[in-house]
């Protein structure tokens, strides 16, 4: 009797939770409102986005050895992607992959893939300066491996069309002069006291604007990487020092920052030779003249004297800014740092049983 009332209960609860809903959705299902006119059918467009498993496949292009040839937009895809990927310890197959990718300018007139991996690597070192070196070195090894059947018609020069490595190290040259040429944004806005803005009060123009004071930074430190590697002549590099250090009197702390980022990347090289070290030595008398003549906020003028500091220790600098490392590279110092961690951990504690000692016996005397 008690099981057979409880479930008459439940089944009571079950019944009125029907009515309830029955009674819930009787309210809510009324007819929507027509809308007051007729409204158009979504049209799709014809440039919408389609995940690739669902695009239409294009007919494959062959070139006459048999390889695949890619459109401009699987070239950049592939491209980034494998920029993207590279680091140290896999710079000769990555690097290997692009120049693969590269060499399809051999069947087309005007080396539009290799404009746009040289275009691509270009933009990379620039938004990435901690990397430069690294890309100035794969920008290296293209102008030493691209086949001299790669030609672009569109340029002529003393009755022929440029070529091979000439025609890429043309192409990385003119890319780095029009975007040098072309300047970035001078100066950040600053607090009154030219303290840096607090997070909350920057605007979408602000992050434009450091983001463009980072390729700026990332663009000189990439020429000088360039230089180092014999990509530029002097003369180029002369054109930059000067630019950036002409100014003496009101110079912009931009222009002195891309300064001291310049002189820290080429300065041992020109030191080393006796009629570069006379262009060095302009530089750093112009520096001597900032310093005394102008009023620089505290971060610039260290920046200035650190860089003084690094040429009179013949560039050995006792700072950790060596550049990318490889991971058995960073394995092996954090390593060493542990071993001298555990060494000073020890010698800590045996001052500490030579103290105690050295309390005990002056307690027991």
């Amino acid at each position: 009797g008690t099981s057979g009332s409880s479930r008459e209960k439940s089944t009571r609860k079950g019944n009125q939770s029907k009515r309830g809903g029955r009674d819930f959705r009787d309210k809510t299902e009324e007819e929507p409102p027509k809308p007051a006119e007729d409204v158009k059918p979504l049209e799709q467009s014809a440039n919408r986005w389609v995940p690739r498993s669902r695009q239409s496949k294009k007919e494959t292009k062959v070139a006459e050895d048999g390889t695949e040839i890619l459109e401009p937009e699987d070239v950049e895809r592939k491209v980034k992607s494998l920029l993207n990927k590279l680091t140290l310890e896999m710079f000769a197959q990555i690097t290997d992959d692009m120049l693969k990718i590269a060499f399809q300018s051999k069947w087309e007139k005007d080396a539009v893939t290799l404009r746009s991996i040289v275009s691509l690597t270009f933009a990379k070192a620039c938004d990435e300066p901690y990397w430069s070196e690294m890309y100035a070195k794969f920008c290296a090894k293209m102008c030493t491996s691209i086949p001299a059947e790669v030609v672009d018609e569109s340029i002529t020069i003393n009755d022929g069309h440029p070529s091979g490595g000439d025609l890429a190290r043309r192409i990385l040259i003119t890319t780095c002069q029009t975007e040098y040429e072309k300047g970035w944004v001078d100066k950040l806005p600053t607090n009154e006291d030219g303290s840096p803005l607090e997070p909350e009060m920057m605007s979408d123009e602000y992050y434009a604007m450091a983001a463009a004071k980072r390729r700026g930074l990332g663009l000189v430190k990439f020429i000088g990487h360039l230089y180092n590697l014999n990509m530029l002549n002097d003369q180029v590099i002369f054109v930059c020092l000067r630019d950036q250090c002409k100014n003496t009197v009101d110079p912009s702390e931009d222009s002195l920052e891309n300064l001291v980022q310049l002189v820290k990347t080429v300065g041992p090289k020109l030191d080393a030779d006796e009629r570069k070290r006379a262009i060095l030595k302009i530089v750093f008398d112009k520096i001597d003249e900032i310093l005394k003549n102008v009023k620089l906020s505290s971060r610039i003028m260290f920046m200035l004297m650190d860089l003084q500091d690094l040429r009179k220790s013949k560039w050995i600098s006792t700072k950790a800014d060596a550049g990318p490392k490889t991971i058995e590279e960073i394995h092996r110092d954090a390593e060493i740092k542990r071993m001298e961690d555990q060494r000073a951990s020890n010698e800590k504690k045996q001052r500490r049983i030579n103290e105690g000692r050295s309390n005990s016996s002056r307690g027991g005397s």
